[in-house]
């Protein structure tokens, strides 16, 4: 798809990363400092540079000492014949038993490296028998994360699942007032992203930085929770700039008995669609700026 992803990846002669996006929304150059730092920025790239075909190959590089610290996870999957290499390569001390942080309870380590590993206990009933098959990997670089973990689990085990909707959490604080708010929630932006607030502008410097603040938070999901009202008031106005169109309309989803914030343009149509808006935002998120193009 060269309109949308269109890219070449060159090593300068000192060794940083030259990246040129070609694609017709974003044509750009950005310097890198590595190839990992690119990585980071791009799933494409990312996929290329620690892929592999081999289905065990993480599994051969725990197992041989390897904390993979370039990788944001730290649940991985592992077969018990990895074991023995796996606690002597990472020197690693059994510290406590039977600790819960999903359905299966595992044993907790500490390497002398400074991290901490809880492993499954393979003698404990599965859904298929009486030993794990395979085992789930976590690593803590403190204890304090283990008993965080813990604690997240016994609240998710006592209250289970639930459903909301995309909007209710703005509805309940909000209702149909939205609009009266807007301004407030622009200027909360600064500050929930640690952006300046002189940089916050209705044009294209200030859509980048915002992006680009989003990107860099693309993982905290309780940041994007907290931000998302601010983020759909940001570029309402934004959009009304940039198009010189748009008045803000509550929309109320009968179903749900949910008030939407929505953008209602002179041709009577809505300047985006609420349920896109909403997914593109977690699961990109992707450019703002795409959206007023």
């Amino acid at each position: 798809m060269p309109e949308y992803f269109d890219f070449e990846v060159y090593e300068l002669s000192n060794g940083q990363i030259l990246y040129l996006d070609k694609s017709k929304n974003l044509k750009s150059a950005t310097i890198y400092p590595d190839l990992k730092t690119l990585s980071s920025d791009d799933n494409t790239i990312e996929e290329q540079v620690y892929g592999a075909g081999d289905d065990e190959y993480l599994m051969k590089r725990l197992a041989s000492g390897d904390a993979l610290p370039d990788y944001e996870m730290n649940d991985y999957l592992i077969y018990p014949k990895y074991l023995k290499d796996l606690i002597k390569n990472h020197k690693l001390t059994l510290t406590e038993q039977k600790i819960y942080v999903s359905n299966f309870y595992g044993n907790l380590y500490k390497s002398e490296n400074g991290y901490y590993m809880l492993i499954d206990e393979i003698d404990q009933k599965n859904g298929a028998g009486d030993k794990m098959g395979i085992l789930s990997l976590r690593i803590y670089p403190s204890l304090q994360q283990v008993k965080d973990a813990q604690r997240k689990y016994e609240e998710y085990k006592n209250t289970g699942v639930t459903s909301e909707h995309l909007y209710q959490k703005i509805s309940d604080k909000y209702g149909q007032r939205f609009p009266e708010h807007v301004s407030q929630l622009i200027d909360s932006l600064p500050t929930l992203l640690n952006i300046d607030k002189e940089q916050l502008s209705f044009n294209t410097a200030g859509i980048d930085l915002v992006d680009e603040a989003l990107k860099w938070n693309k993982t905290n999901y309780d940041l994007l929770d907290r931000v998302f009202p601010s983020v759909i008031a940001y570029y309402g106005q934004y959009y009304i700039e940039c198009k010189k169109d748009g008045k803000w309309i509550m929309y109320l989803d009968k179903d749900s008995n949910v008030w939407i914030p929505e953008l209602k343009l002179k041709d009577g149509k809505t300047a985006w669609d609420w349920i896109d808006f909403a997914k593109d935002f977690y699961e990109g998120p992707i450019p703002l700026s795409w959206a007023c193009d």
